[in-house]
């Protein structure tokens, strides 16, 4: 296998990457679907419980509350609803930490999600700041993903090429962005059809040479 020795920067996805995430997630929206009168998602969707896991809050909830009249007012709603309740639902991915260790000395370390306010609040609960030199949420950006803008936006911040980068994403929205900003890339728990897949953080070892 081939080490990718000229890479100088680690960017993870947050959700389904850095956090099994779907329970929260689900029951984030399914609240707010309540305080409006509408039905919950159904966990055995396959397509509606996909999109709350990949795509910005504002997406998902103007596809939940598409043509209604009410769309304006679940948006200032959403908007000051706290998260903290469903941290609670969020699991660390199993060697996280471990991987986190390695890289932090070494490399530069960032995140590139389409979640917006509430990334901040779960560093800060799962101790993980430290961990990353910058980070781009959906506010960050003008374009969320799978549009590139939040991948050149970290190396322009770091000031490095696109081989210096390898992005670890669960997602082909994650593929796409990758693909987009011409970003090496990495499938986790996913292959995705990807040369570089990884089942656990710490595989990430040998594809860095560590």
């Amino acid at each position: 296998m081939r080490i990718y020795r000229e890479v100088k920067l680690v960017i993870y996805d947050c959700d389904g990457v850095m956090f099994e995430s779907r329970m929260a997630n689900l029951s984030y929206y399914n609240f707010i679907l309540d305080k409006f009168g509408e039905s919950p998602i159904d966990e055995k969707d396959p397509l509606l419980t996909h999109i709350a896991h990949t795509h910005t809050s504002k997406q998902v909830i103007d596809i939940l509350f598409k043509e209604d009249t009410i769309l304006d007012e679940v948006h200032k709603f959403t908007s000051r609803l706290d998260y903290t309740p469903y941290l609670q639902y969020m699991e660390l991915e199993p060697g996280l930490i471990e991987m986190l260790e390695l890289l932090k000395d070494n490399y530069y370390v960032a995140i590139a999600t389409n979640r917006g306010i509430t990334l901040q609040t779960i560093l800060h609960r799962f101790g993980l700041e430290k961990y990353f030199h910058y980070s781009v949420t959906s506010l960050d950006v003008k374009m969320p993903k799978p549009y590139p803008e939040c991948l050149l936006k970290i190396l322009d911040h770091f000031q490095l090429p696109k081989e210096a980068a390898l992005y670890i994403g669960d997602s082909e929205i994650d593929l796409e962005t990758a693909k987009n900003g011409g970003v090496g890339f990495i499938a986790y728990k996913n292959s995705l059809g990807t040369p570089l897949k990884i089942m656990t953080h710490l595989e990430l070892k040998g594809i860095l040479g560590l």
